[in-house]
Protein backbone atom coordinates (compact mmCIF):
# COMPACT_ATOMS: atom_id res chain seq x y z
CA UNK A 1 0.00 0.00 0.00
CA UNK A 2 0.97 3.24 -0.93
CA UNK A 3 -0.19 6.22 1.78
CA UNK A 4 0.35 9.40 1.58
CA UNK A 5 1.03 11.88 5.09
CA UNK A 6 -1.18 15.61 6.00
CA UNK A 7 -0.31 17.16 8.44
CA UNK A 8 -2.55 17.48 10.78
CA UNK A 9 -2.14 20.84 12.22
CA UNK A 10 -1.86 22.21 8.98
CA UNK A 11 -5.10 20.51 7.89
CA UNK A 12 -6.61 22.47 10.77
CA UNK A 13 -5.62 25.74 9.98
CA UNK A 14 -6.16 25.37 6.26
CA UNK A 15 -9.68 23.75 6.78
CA UNK A 16 -10.71 25.65 10.19
CA UNK A 17 -11.61 22.72 11.05
CA UNK A 18 -10.56 21.37 14.76
CA UNK A 19 -10.42 17.50 14.71
CA UNK A 20 -11.78 16.72 18.73
CA UNK A 21 -9.53 13.46 20.41
CA UNK A 22 -13.10 11.83 21.26
CA UNK A 23 -14.63 12.09 17.66
CA UNK A 24 -14.35 9.89 14.20
CA UNK A 25 -14.80 11.32 11.01
CA UNK A 26 -15.00 10.61 7.57
CA UNK A 27 -13.00 12.37 4.70
CA UNK A 28 -13.06 11.93 1.03
CA UNK A 29 -11.04 13.71 -1.37
CA UNK A 30 -8.67 13.61 -3.98
CA UNK A 31 -4.47 12.96 -4.08
CA UNK A 32 -4.41 14.57 -7.18
CA UNK A 33 -2.91 12.39 -10.46
CA UNK A 34 -3.64 9.33 -8.08
CA UNK A 35 -7.33 8.91 -7.69
CA UNK A 36 -9.59 9.54 -4.79
CA UNK A 37 -9.73 8.36 -1.31
CA UNK A 38 -12.15 7.41 1.62
CA UNK A 39 -11.28 7.46 5.04
CA UNK A 40 -12.11 7.03 9.00
CA UNK A 41 -10.22 9.53 10.87
CA UNK A 42 -10.26 8.40 15.33
CA UNK A 43 -9.30 11.26 17.20
CA UNK A 44 -8.34 8.97 19.49
CA UNK A 45 -5.32 8.08 18.13
CA UNK A 46 -3.08 10.55 18.76
CA UNK A 47 -1.43 10.76 15.86
CA UNK A 48 0.01 14.50 14.46
CA UNK A 49 -0.37 12.96 10.88
CA UNK A 50 -3.43 12.46 8.75
CA UNK A 51 -2.60 8.81 6.06
CA UNK A 52 -4.83 8.65 2.89
CA UNK A 53 -4.24 5.64 0.94
CA UNK A 54 -4.11 5.50 -3.04
CA UNK A 55 -6.14 2.70 -4.80
CA UNK A 56 -4.26 -0.40 -4.64
CA UNK A 57 -4.46 -0.47 -8.74
CA UNK A 58 -2.16 2.95 -8.34
CA UNK A 59 0.28 2.08 -5.69
CA UNK A 60 2.90 0.28 -7.58
CA UNK A 61 3.22 3.49 -10.05
CA UNK A 62 4.10 5.71 -7.76
CA UNK A 63 7.66 6.26 -6.54
CA UNK A 64 8.44 6.44 -2.76
CA UNK A 65 8.92 10.17 -1.96
CA UNK A 66 7.03 11.25 -4.72
CA UNK A 67 5.14 14.44 -3.67
CA UNK A 68 1.28 15.16 -4.27
CA UNK A 69 -1.64 17.71 -4.35
CA UNK A 70 -3.97 16.65 -1.63
CA UNK A 71 -7.78 17.67 -2.07
CA UNK A 72 -9.90 16.88 0.70
CA UNK A 73 -13.32 17.72 -0.40
CA UNK A 74 -15.91 16.74 2.59
CA UNK A 75 -15.05 15.86 6.60
CA UNK A 76 -18.34 14.43 8.42
CA UNK A 77 -18.45 13.10 12.08
CA UNK A 78 -19.65 9.85 12.02
CA UNK A 79 -18.72 8.90 15.77
CA UNK A 80 -21.04 6.58 17.88
CA UNK A 81 -24.54 8.30 18.93
CA UNK A 82 -28.07 6.59 18.94
CA UNK A 83 -28.82 6.29 15.15
CA UNK A 84 -25.08 4.62 14.51
CA UNK A 85 -22.28 2.79 16.73
CA UNK A 86 -19.83 3.21 13.99
CA UNK A 87 -19.20 4.08 10.43
CA UNK A 88 -16.58 2.17 8.55
CA UNK A 89 -15.15 1.73 4.78
CA UNK A 90 -14.39 -1.79 3.05
CA UNK A 91 -14.07 -2.96 0.22
CA UNK A 92 -16.67 -5.26 -1.44
CA UNK A 93 -15.30 -8.83 -3.24
CA UNK A 94 -16.51 -12.17 -4.43
CA UNK A 95 -15.85 -15.52 -2.07
CA UNK A 96 -16.89 -18.63 -4.80
CA UNK A 97 -19.66 -21.41 -3.29
CA UNK A 98 -18.48 -24.72 -2.17
CA UNK A 99 -20.04 -27.81 -3.04
CA UNK A 100 -22.50 -26.41 -5.48
CA UNK A 101 -23.50 -23.48 -3.05
CA UNK A 102 -23.95 -20.05 -4.78
CA UNK A 103 -21.09 -17.43 -4.50
CA UNK A 104 -21.26 -14.54 -2.15
CA UNK A 105 -20.22 -10.94 -2.01
CA UNK A 106 -18.46 -9.84 1.23
CA UNK A 107 -16.77 -7.07 3.19
CA UNK A 108 -14.24 -7.28 5.72
CA UNK A 109 -14.17 -5.18 8.93
CA UNK A 110 -10.72 -5.99 11.53
CA UNK A 111 -12.27 -7.30 14.45
CA UNK A 112 -10.06 -4.96 16.62
CA UNK A 113 -11.27 -1.87 14.66
CA UNK A 114 -14.80 -2.72 14.96
CA UNK A 115 -14.38 -2.84 18.95
CA UNK A 116 -12.73 0.16 19.35
CA UNK A 117 -14.83 2.30 16.89
CA UNK A 118 -18.77 0.84 18.61
CA UNK A 119 -16.80 0.32 21.90
CA UNK A 120 -18.71 -3.06 22.01
CA UNK A 121 -16.55 -5.73 22.75
CA UNK A 122 -17.07 -10.02 21.30
CA UNK A 123 -17.10 -11.90 24.54
CA UNK A 124 -15.49 -15.18 23.87
CA UNK A 125 -18.12 -17.77 23.34
CA UNK A 126 -20.86 -15.81 23.00
CA UNK A 127 -23.07 -14.80 19.79
CA UNK A 128 -23.69 -11.69 18.51
CA UNK A 129 -25.88 -9.98 16.03
CA UNK A 130 -24.88 -6.69 14.05
CA UNK A 131 -27.53 -4.63 12.14
CA UNK A 132 -27.03 -1.67 9.43
CA UNK A 133 -27.12 0.00 5.91
CA UNK A 134 -24.19 0.07 3.39
CA UNK A 135 -24.04 3.31 1.66
CA UNK A 136 -27.41 4.39 3.56
CA UNK A 137 -29.56 2.39 1.18
CA UNK A 138 -29.36 -1.94 1.96
CA UNK A 139 -29.71 -3.04 5.11
CA UNK A 140 -27.28 -5.88 6.28
CA UNK A 141 -27.27 -8.41 9.61
CA UNK A 142 -24.54 -10.33 10.37
CA UNK A 143 -23.66 -13.55 13.30
CA UNK A 144 -20.20 -13.30 14.82
CA UNK A 145 -19.23 -15.49 17.39
CA UNK A 146 -16.71 -14.25 19.83
CA UNK A 147 -13.16 -15.81 19.63
CA UNK A 148 -9.39 -15.86 19.15
CA UNK A 149 -10.37 -17.33 15.37
CA UNK A 150 -12.29 -14.85 14.13
CA UNK A 151 -10.58 -11.78 13.35
CA UNK A 152 -12.53 -10.32 11.20
CA UNK A 153 -16.67 -9.24 10.90
CA UNK A 154 -17.66 -10.18 7.98
CA UNK A 155 -20.97 -9.31 6.01
CA UNK A 156 -22.11 -11.53 3.37
CA UNK A 157 -25.06 -10.91 0.50
CA UNK A 158 -26.65 -14.04 -1.23
CA UNK A 159 -28.06 -14.23 -4.94
CA UNK A 160 -30.68 -10.80 -5.74
CA UNK A 161 -28.88 -9.08 -2.60
CA UNK A 162 -24.94 -9.91 -3.61
CA UNK A 163 -26.45 -8.23 -6.75
CA UNK A 164 -26.78 -4.87 -5.16
CA UNK A 165 -23.48 -4.68 -3.79
CA UNK A 166 -20.82 -3.18 -6.54
CA UNK A 167 -17.22 -5.65 -6.43
CA UNK A 168 -14.15 -3.93 -5.95
CA UNK A 169 -16.03 -0.91 -4.58
CA UNK A 170 -15.40 1.21 -1.45
CA UNK A 171 -18.56 0.93 0.68
CA UNK A 172 -19.72 2.59 3.31
CA UNK A 173 -20.81 0.21 6.26
CA UNK A 174 -22.77 1.83 9.26
CA UNK A 175 -23.92 -0.32 12.38
CA UNK A 176 -26.89 0.38 13.96
CA UNK A 177 -27.24 -2.01 16.64
CA UNK A 178 -25.60 -4.53 18.25
CA UNK A 179 -26.66 -7.83 20.94
CA UNK A 180 -26.42 -10.78 21.97
CA UNK A 181 -28.07 -13.28 19.28
CA UNK A 182 -30.84 -14.69 21.72
CA UNK A 183 -33.85 -14.45 19.84
CA UNK A 184 -35.02 -16.55 16.12
CA UNK A 185 -37.62 -16.01 14.01
CA UNK A 186 -40.18 -19.60 13.76
CA UNK A 187 -40.42 -20.90 10.10
CA UNK A 188 -42.44 -23.88 8.04
CA UNK A 189 -45.99 -24.71 8.40
CA UNK A 190 -47.99 -26.92 10.20
CA UNK A 191 -45.77 -29.94 11.47
CA UNK A 192 -43.17 -28.72 9.61
CA UNK A 193 -43.13 -25.57 11.82
CA UNK A 194 -39.32 -25.00 12.89
CA UNK A 195 -36.79 -23.07 15.17
CA UNK A 196 -33.21 -24.17 14.94
CA UNK A 197 -30.51 -23.13 17.12
CA UNK A 198 -27.33 -23.13 15.79
CA UNK A 199 -24.12 -24.09 16.62
CA UNK A 200 -22.61 -20.88 17.46
CA UNK A 201 -25.71 -20.18 19.50
CA UNK A 202 -25.77 -23.16 21.82
CA UNK A 203 -21.89 -22.83 22.27
CA UNK A 204 -22.43 -19.25 23.85
CA UNK A 205 -24.53 -21.07 26.44
CA UNK A 206 -21.71 -24.09 27.06
CA UNK A 207 -22.82 -26.79 25.35
CA UNK A 208 -19.80 -28.63 23.92
CA UNK A 209 -21.19 -29.25 20.59
CA UNK A 210 -18.01 -30.64 19.07
CA UNK A 211 -17.91 -33.37 21.42
CA UNK A 212 -21.62 -33.89 21.40
CA UNK A 213 -21.46 -34.23 17.17
CA UNK A 214 -19.31 -37.80 18.09
CA UNK A 215 -21.98 -38.92 20.89
CA UNK A 216 -24.02 -41.82 20.86
CA UNK A 217 -27.49 -40.99 20.48
CA UNK A 218 -28.76 -41.05 23.99
CA UNK A 219 -25.62 -38.36 24.77
CA UNK A 220 -26.69 -35.88 22.55
CA UNK A 221 -30.11 -35.10 24.14
CA UNK A 222 -29.89 -30.67 24.76
CA UNK A 223 -32.45 -28.90 26.97
CA UNK A 224 -33.13 -25.63 25.70
CA UNK A 225 -35.54 -23.23 27.44
CA UNK A 226 -37.65 -20.59 25.30
CA UNK A 227 -39.77 -17.60 25.59
CA UNK A 228 -42.34 -17.00 22.79
CA UNK A 229 -41.89 -12.58 22.42
CA UNK A 230 -44.96 -12.84 20.19
CA UNK A 231 -47.30 -14.96 22.21
CA UNK A 232 -49.64 -13.33 24.97
CA UNK A 233 -47.68 -16.30 27.17
CA UNK A 234 -44.09 -15.11 27.37
CA UNK A 235 -43.10 -17.53 29.94
CA UNK A 236 -40.53 -19.74 29.85
CA UNK A 237 -40.59 -23.09 28.70
CA UNK A 238 -38.29 -25.71 28.55
CA UNK A 239 -38.12 -28.13 25.86
CA UNK A 240 -35.85 -31.07 24.84
CA UNK A 241 -34.43 -31.81 21.71
CA UNK A 242 -31.41 -34.46 19.88
CA UNK A 243 -28.50 -32.95 18.30
CA UNK A 244 -28.16 -33.44 14.86
CA UNK A 245 -24.32 -34.75 14.46
CA UNK A 246 -23.61 -33.49 11.11
CA UNK A 247 -24.14 -29.68 11.79
CA UNK A 248 -24.35 -29.88 14.45
CA UNK A 249 -27.93 -27.66 14.51
CA UNK A 250 -30.65 -28.59 16.91
CA UNK A 251 -33.67 -28.26 15.47
CA UNK A 252 -37.06 -28.01 17.18
CA UNK A 253 -40.90 -28.80 15.83
CA UNK A 254 -42.25 -25.82 17.52
CA UNK A 255 -45.44 -26.28 16.48
CA UNK A 256 -45.51 -28.74 19.42
CA UNK A 257 -46.26 -26.07 21.78
CA UNK A 258 -48.20 -23.71 20.46
CA UNK A 259 -45.85 -21.37 18.21
CA UNK A 260 -46.22 -20.54 14.61
CA UNK A 261 -44.50 -19.17 11.19
CA UNK A 262 -43.26 -15.68 11.93
CA UNK A 263 -43.05 -15.58 15.88
CA UNK A 264 -40.11 -14.22 17.30
CA UNK A 265 -38.82 -16.63 19.92
CA UNK A 266 -36.02 -15.55 22.65
CA UNK A 267 -33.60 -18.52 23.65
CA UNK A 268 -32.60 -17.96 27.38
CA UNK A 269 -30.83 -21.22 28.01
CA UNK A 270 -29.36 -24.61 26.72
CA UNK A 271 -27.33 -27.78 28.45
CA UNK A 272 -26.48 -30.98 27.86
CA UNK A 273 -28.88 -33.25 29.59
CA UNK A 274 -27.75 -37.16 30.12
CA UNK A 275 -29.45 -40.15 31.13
CA UNK A 276 -28.24 -39.01 35.03
CA UNK A 277 -29.98 -36.14 35.01
CA UNK A 278 -33.46 -37.55 33.75
CA UNK A 279 -32.49 -39.85 36.98
CA UNK A 280 -31.88 -36.56 39.24
CA UNK A 281 -34.96 -34.93 38.29
CA UNK A 282 -37.10 -38.53 38.50
CA UNK A 283 -37.69 -37.49 41.49
CA UNK A 284 -38.82 -34.17 41.98
CA UNK A 285 -41.42 -34.36 38.82
CA UNK A 286 -42.68 -37.82 38.92
CA UNK A 287 -46.82 -38.34 38.28
CA UNK A 288 -49.12 -39.20 40.78
CA UNK A 289 -49.12 -42.66 39.55
CA UNK A 290 -45.29 -42.84 40.31
CA UNK A 291 -45.18 -42.30 43.42
CA UNK A 292 -43.97 -45.89 45.17
CA UNK A 293 -41.60 -45.60 41.86
CA UNK A 294 -37.76 -44.70 41.91
CA UNK A 295 -34.38 -44.34 39.87
CA UNK A 296 -30.81 -45.02 41.12
CA UNK A 297 -28.11 -45.28 38.72
CA UNK A 298 -24.99 -47.32 40.30
CA UNK A 299 -21.98 -47.00 38.47
CA UNK A 300 -23.57 -47.97 34.76
CA UNK A 301 -26.16 -49.64 36.17
CA UNK A 302 -29.54 -48.49 36.30
CA UNK A 303 -32.47 -49.98 39.10
CA UNK A 304 -36.43 -49.62 38.99
CA UNK A 305 -37.32 -49.75 42.66
CA UNK A 306 -41.41 -50.67 42.88
CA UNK A 307 -42.69 -50.50 46.74
CA UNK A 308 -38.88 -51.11 47.89
CA UNK A 309 -38.62 -53.74 45.50
CA UNK A 310 -35.44 -53.09 43.38
CA UNK A 311 -35.21 -54.64 39.41
CA UNK A 312 -32.30 -54.35 37.66
CA UNK A 313 -32.64 -52.81 33.71
CA UNK A 314 -31.31 -54.82 31.21
CA UNK A 315 -31.09 -51.51 29.34
CA UNK A 316 -31.61 -48.32 28.99
CA UNK A 317 -31.42 -45.00 27.27
CA UNK A 318 -32.23 -41.83 27.17
CA UNK A 319 -33.90 -39.91 23.89
CA UNK A 320 -36.38 -36.95 22.73
CA UNK A 321 -39.21 -36.97 20.34
CA UNK A 322 -41.38 -33.78 19.94
CA UNK A 323 -39.99 -31.53 21.88
CA UNK A 324 -39.65 -33.76 24.95
CA UNK A 325 -37.59 -36.39 26.75
CA UNK A 326 -37.99 -39.99 28.14
CA UNK A 327 -35.71 -42.66 29.49
CA UNK A 328 -36.95 -45.96 28.13
CA UNK A 329 -36.08 -48.78 30.32
CA UNK A 330 -35.60 -52.36 29.67
CA UNK A 331 -36.76 -54.65 32.82
CA UNK A 332 -37.20 -58.74 32.68
CA UNK A 333 -39.76 -60.02 32.28
CA UNK A 334 -41.37 -57.36 30.37
CA UNK A 335 -40.98 -57.99 26.42
CA UNK A 336 -42.24 -54.03 25.99
CA UNK A 337 -40.18 -51.01 27.37
CA UNK A 338 -40.98 -48.48 29.68
CA UNK A 339 -40.88 -45.30 29.11
CA UNK A 340 -40.98 -42.44 31.05
CA UNK A 341 -41.64 -39.31 29.55
CA UNK A 342 -40.67 -35.93 30.72
CA UNK A 343 -42.11 -32.49 29.55
CA UNK A 344 -40.05 -29.98 31.61
CA UNK A 345 -43.02 -29.89 33.97
CA UNK A 346 -44.12 -33.52 35.15
CA UNK A 347 -42.99 -37.19 34.04
CA UNK A 348 -45.20 -39.75 33.56
CA UNK A 349 -45.01 -43.34 32.10
CA UNK A 350 -46.02 -45.53 29.17
CA UNK A 351 -45.76 -49.22 28.18
CA UNK A 352 -43.84 -49.27 24.93
CA UNK A 353 -44.25 -46.58 22.92
CA UNK A 354 -48.42 -45.98 23.10
CA UNK A 355 -49.76 -47.37 26.33
CA UNK A 356 -50.35 -44.97 29.55
CA UNK A 357 -49.09 -47.16 32.83
CA UNK A 358 -51.28 -46.02 36.00
CA UNK A 359 -49.69 -48.07 38.27
CA UNK A 360 -46.57 -50.05 38.82
CA UNK A 361 -46.96 -52.62 42.07
CA UNK A 362 -44.56 -54.85 43.02
CA UNK A 363 -44.02 -58.06 45.57
CA UNK A 364 -41.84 -60.87 45.94
CA UNK A 365 -43.03 -63.18 43.05
CA UNK A 366 -42.22 -60.03 40.72
CA UNK A 367 -44.09 -56.27 39.14
CA UNK A 368 -47.22 -55.98 38.00
CA UNK A 369 -48.31 -52.67 35.80
CA UNK A 370 -52.00 -51.39 35.10
CA UNK A 371 -52.17 -49.44 32.17
CA UNK A 372 -54.64 -48.41 29.55
CA UNK A 373 -54.79 -49.75 26.21
CA UNK A 374 -57.35 -47.90 24.03
CA UNK A 375 -60.70 -47.84 26.21
CA UNK A 376 -59.26 -50.73 28.18
CA UNK A 377 -58.00 -50.66 31.54
CA UNK A 378 -55.43 -53.90 31.79
CA UNK A 379 -53.35 -55.14 34.48
CA UNK A 380 -50.66 -57.10 33.76
CA UNK A 381 -49.45 -59.27 35.95
CA UNK A 382 -45.90 -60.69 35.20
CA UNK A 383 -44.34 -63.41 37.68
CA UNK A 384 -40.84 -63.79 37.76
CA UNK A 385 -39.44 -65.98 34.92
CA UNK A 386 -38.66 -69.02 36.87
CA UNK A 387 -42.01 -69.59 37.40
CA UNK A 388 -43.01 -72.10 34.68
CA UNK A 389 -46.31 -72.77 35.68
CA UNK A 390 -47.68 -69.41 34.97
CA UNK A 391 -48.60 -70.44 31.51
CA UNK A 392 -50.85 -73.36 32.96
CA UNK A 393 -53.07 -71.08 34.42
CA UNK A 394 -55.82 -69.13 32.64
CA UNK A 395 -55.71 -70.42 29.14
CA UNK A 396 -59.13 -69.59 26.38
CA UNK A 397 -60.69 -71.92 25.13
CA UNK A 398 -61.24 -71.99 21.17
CA UNK A 399 -65.31 -70.30 21.62
CA UNK A 400 -63.75 -67.84 23.40
CA UNK A 401 -61.28 -67.17 21.03
CA UNK A 402 -63.79 -67.20 18.49
CA UNK A 403 -65.74 -64.76 19.97
CA UNK A 404 -62.68 -62.28 20.35
CA UNK A 405 -62.06 -62.39 16.59
CA UNK A 406 -63.69 -60.10 13.98
CA UNK A 407 -63.77 -60.69 10.37
CA UNK A 408 -62.97 -57.59 8.33
CA UNK A 409 -64.65 -58.80 5.25
CA UNK A 410 -67.67 -61.04 5.06
CA UNK A 411 -66.99 -64.35 3.29
CA UNK A 412 -68.38 -67.97 2.60
CA UNK A 413 -65.67 -69.63 1.78
CA UNK A 414 -62.61 -70.15 4.16
CA UNK A 415 -60.30 -71.19 1.21
CA UNK A 416 -59.11 -67.39 0.98
CA UNK A 417 -56.55 -64.71 2.70
CA UNK A 418 -59.00 -63.40 5.49
CA UNK A 419 -58.22 -60.33 6.84
CA UNK A 420 -58.95 -60.06 10.91
CA UNK A 421 -58.97 -57.77 13.41
CA UNK A 422 -58.51 -59.10 17.37
CA UNK A 423 -59.93 -57.56 20.17
CA UNK A 424 -58.10 -55.74 23.00
CA UNK A 425 -58.34 -57.76 25.35
CA UNK A 426 -57.44 -61.46 23.25
CA UNK A 427 -54.49 -59.28 21.74
CA UNK A 428 -53.25 -58.63 25.51
CA UNK A 429 -53.90 -62.17 26.41
CA UNK A 430 -51.46 -63.34 23.55
CA UNK A 431 -48.98 -60.93 23.80
CA UNK A 432 -48.94 -61.22 27.56
CA UNK A 433 -48.43 -65.06 27.06
CA UNK A 434 -45.73 -64.92 25.13
CA UNK A 435 -43.76 -62.31 27.25
CA UNK A 436 -43.98 -64.61 29.86
CA UNK A 437 -42.67 -67.67 27.65
CA UNK A 438 -39.70 -65.82 26.10
CA UNK A 439 -38.14 -65.27 29.47
CA UNK A 440 -38.65 -68.73 30.61
CA UNK A 441 -36.60 -70.05 27.87
CA UNK A 442 -36.67 -69.87 23.84
CA UNK A 443 -38.29 -73.22 24.00
CA UNK A 444 -40.51 -72.46 25.68
CA UNK A 445 -41.76 -69.29 23.59
CA UNK A 446 -41.50 -71.31 20.71
CA UNK A 447 -44.03 -73.85 22.15
CA UNK A 448 -46.51 -71.33 22.95
CA UNK A 449 -46.16 -69.34 19.97
CA UNK A 450 -47.18 -72.97 18.21
CA UNK A 451 -49.88 -73.20 20.93
CA UNK A 452 -51.67 -69.86 20.33
CA UNK A 453 -51.23 -69.99 16.69
CA UNK A 454 -53.13 -73.15 16.64
CA UNK A 455 -55.90 -71.47 18.72
CA UNK A 456 -56.27 -68.43 16.83
CA UNK A 457 -56.09 -70.27 13.70
CA UNK A 458 -58.74 -72.58 14.86
CA UNK A 459 -60.64 -69.79 16.60
CA UNK A 460 -60.70 -67.74 13.09
CA UNK A 461 -61.75 -71.21 11.03
CA UNK A 462 -64.80 -71.80 13.47
CA UNK A 463 -66.39 -68.45 11.87
CA UNK A 464 -66.79 -70.49 8.75
CA UNK A 465 -69.18 -73.34 9.99
CA UNK A 466 -65.91 -75.51 11.18
CA UNK A 467 -66.23 -77.14 14.08
CA UNK A 468 -63.54 -78.69 15.52
CA UNK A 469 -63.23 -83.01 15.87
CA UNK A 470 -59.56 -82.94 17.64
CA UNK A 471 -56.50 -81.99 17.84
CA UNK A 472 -53.51 -83.85 16.04
CA UNK A 473 -55.54 -86.86 15.55
CA UNK A 474 -52.54 -89.05 14.22
CA UNK A 475 -50.59 -88.61 17.21
CA UNK A 476 -50.44 -91.39 19.74
CA UNK A 477 -50.23 -89.22 22.85
CA UNK A 478 -54.12 -87.73 23.88
CA UNK A 479 -52.96 -84.26 25.01
CA UNK A 480 -54.99 -82.10 22.69
CA UNK A 481 -53.54 -78.61 23.16
CA UNK A 482 -49.68 -79.23 21.50
CA UNK A 483 -48.57 -77.94 18.92
CA UNK A 484 -45.25 -80.07 18.98
CA UNK A 485 -47.06 -83.62 18.65
CA UNK A 486 -46.63 -85.05 15.32
CA UNK A 487 -48.82 -85.37 12.30
CA UNK A 488 -51.11 -82.69 11.32
CA UNK A 489 -52.45 -80.15 13.63
CA UNK A 490 -56.33 -80.30 13.76
CA UNK A 491 -59.16 -82.30 12.15
CA UNK A 492 -62.45 -80.03 11.26
CA UNK A 493 -65.58 -81.18 9.85
CA UNK A 494 -67.10 -79.06 7.37
CA UNK A 495 -70.24 -77.70 6.86
CA UNK A 496 -71.83 -80.51 4.54
CA UNK A 497 -70.30 -83.06 7.38
CA UNK A 498 -66.82 -83.77 4.94
CA UNK A 499 -63.61 -83.97 7.34
CA UNK A 500 -60.95 -81.91 6.59
CA UNK A 501 -57.44 -81.88 7.67
CA UNK A 502 -55.52 -78.05 8.57
CA UNK A 503 -51.92 -77.75 9.70
CA UNK A 504 -51.71 -73.92 11.11
CA UNK A 505 -48.82 -72.34 10.91
CA UNK A 506 -47.31 -69.14 12.54
CA UNK A 507 -43.88 -67.82 11.51
CA UNK A 508 -42.21 -64.54 11.04
CA UNK A 509 -41.73 -65.39 7.44
CA UNK A 510 -45.63 -66.15 6.16
CA UNK A 511 -44.00 -67.07 2.81
CA UNK A 512 -41.76 -69.52 4.29
CA UNK A 513 -43.90 -71.10 6.31
CA UNK A 514 -46.81 -71.61 3.14
CA UNK A 515 -44.27 -73.44 1.45
CA UNK A 516 -42.98 -75.52 4.63
CA UNK A 517 -47.03 -76.45 5.00
CA UNK A 518 -47.23 -77.28 1.69
CA UNK A 519 -44.49 -79.52 1.89
CA UNK A 520 -45.05 -81.31 5.19
CA UNK A 521 -48.79 -81.69 4.28
CA UNK A 522 -47.55 -83.66 0.76
CA UNK A 523 -44.92 -85.84 2.75
CA UNK A 524 -47.67 -87.13 5.19
CA UNK A 525 -50.81 -87.47 2.83
CA UNK A 526 -50.18 -91.12 2.11
CA UNK A 527 -50.70 -91.64 6.14
CA UNK A 528 -54.28 -88.88 6.10
CA UNK A 529 -55.90 -90.23 4.16
CA UNK A 530 -58.91 -91.49 6.62
CA UNK A 531 -60.08 -91.19 10.58
CA UNK A 532 -61.24 -93.96 12.36
CA UNK A 533 -62.39 -95.20 9.08
CA UNK A 534 -64.04 -91.83 7.86
CA UNK A 535 -62.34 -90.70 4.64
CA UNK A 536 -61.14 -87.03 5.08
CA UNK A 537 -61.91 -85.21 1.91
CA UNK A 538 -58.69 -82.71 1.93
CA UNK A 539 -55.68 -81.03 3.62
CA UNK A 540 -55.67 -77.28 4.10
CA UNK A 541 -52.60 -75.65 4.93
CA UNK A 542 -53.05 -72.14 7.06
CA UNK A 543 -50.71 -69.60 7.54
CA UNK A 544 -51.26 -66.40 10.33
CA UNK A 545 -49.72 -62.98 9.43
CA UNK A 546 -50.14 -61.59 12.87
CA UNK A 547 -47.58 -59.28 14.34
CA UNK A 548 -47.70 -57.87 18.11
CA UNK A 549 -47.53 -54.22 17.45
CA UNK A 550 -50.87 -54.18 15.76
CA UNK A 551 -54.06 -56.15 16.68
CA UNK A 552 -54.89 -56.30 13.03
CA UNK A 553 -53.89 -59.36 11.01
CA UNK A 554 -54.55 -62.02 7.99
CA UNK A 555 -54.89 -65.65 7.47
CA UNK A 556 -54.38 -67.73 4.35
CA UNK A 557 -55.77 -71.05 3.97
CA UNK A 558 -55.41 -73.04 0.53
CA UNK A 559 -55.96 -76.47 0.00
CA UNK A 560 -52.42 -78.69 -0.59
CA UNK A 561 -54.52 -81.90 -1.51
Amino acid sequence: MTRFEVDKSAFEEQSGIKLDREKVYAFEGEIVGVGSFRKIHDGSSGTDRLAFFAPTEKSDSIPAGERHDVRIDSVREVSKSKESLGTFFATAYTVKGRGGSEESVRLDIPKTTFEKRTGFHFEGGKTFEAKGKIDGEYDFKVTHTGSKENQHVVISFFGEEAKKIEVGKEHTVTVESIEEKKTLTVTGEGPNTRLTPQKRMLESFGVDVDSMKKADEGDRIVKVTLRNLSSEDKSEKAVYAKLQPSEGTLPLSIHNVGAKRGDRVEVTGASKHTAKDFVDDFEKRKGEGLRNVRLSLEGEKLYLEVDGIRFEAKAYQQDASRLRRYLKVEVEPFQRDFRFWDDGEKITAKFGDSWTIQRFTANDNGLSIRYQMESRIITGNFLSPSDKTVLDKGILNTDEISEGVRMRFESERSERFHNFECSVALHNYIYTRLTQASHISESKYLEERGNLGEDLGIGILRKYSLVEVKRHPFSSNPIGRSSHEPGTDVLMRGGKGELRLYEIKWHKDPEEALKRGRRELKERESKEKEYMGEKISGAYITVLDYKMKSRQGGLRVERVW
